[in-house]
């Protein structure tokens, strides 16, 4: 009998823990909530051109393809990118309202900055509930109005807003 326990008792804690990180490949991921997730400002709105669907390999997580976030006021498209991950946190898994993100991926981005409009972008960031952000190889284009200033390639970045302080780390070419 303890060889029965020695080999299932394990099992059943992996078989189990499997089944839990597996219950949301069967959930339906709307496009237009998760597009509110991301978006939650007024000035600018996401658009998810591809699919929207959920990996629990390496950690529970909703990928989205082909991303599109643009500015409402100037009708520019702030940012493109081909895969965007919002990572999920380990509680909560089995109820789809629940969730609970940590995180946000955007792999494969180009950003485009308009310098005349700094204090436009300011206003992106002035809500306190924004989940950390994480830029990984992308491009960042900087113009003024139409003209090209500079770009940054192979860019990765982190975002790191809180209540009371924003922080950013950016390396690039």
């Amino acid at each position: 009998s303890s060889k029965f326990l020695l080999i299932h008792l394990p099992a059943t804690v992996v078989f189990f823990g499997f089944l839990y990180l597996s219950i949301p490949i069967f959930y339906n991921y709307d496009k237009s909530n998760i597009e509110n997730l991301i978006c939650k400002n007024n000035n600018i709105k996401c658009v998810a051109r591809g699919e929207v669907s959920y990996n629990f390999f390496p950690t529970p997580r909703i990928k989205i393809r082909d991303l599109v976030i643009n500015d409402l006021e100037t009708k520019n498209i702030l940012l493109t990118t081909d895969h965007a991950e919002i990572k999920l946190s380990f509680k909560n898994l089995l109820t789809k309202d629940k969730h609970e993100f940590k995180e946000i991926d955007l792999n494969n981005y180009e950003i485009n900055f308009d310098l005349t409009n700094l204090k436009k972008y300011k206003n992106i960031y002035k809500k306190n509930n924004l989940l950390p952000i994480n830029f990984i190889k992308g491009k960042i284009i900087f113009f003024n109005e139409s003209n090209y200033v500079a770009s940054i390639n192979d860019a990765n970045a982190s975002v790191i807003l809180n209540e009371y302080s924003k922080e950013a780390v950016l390396k690039g070419k």
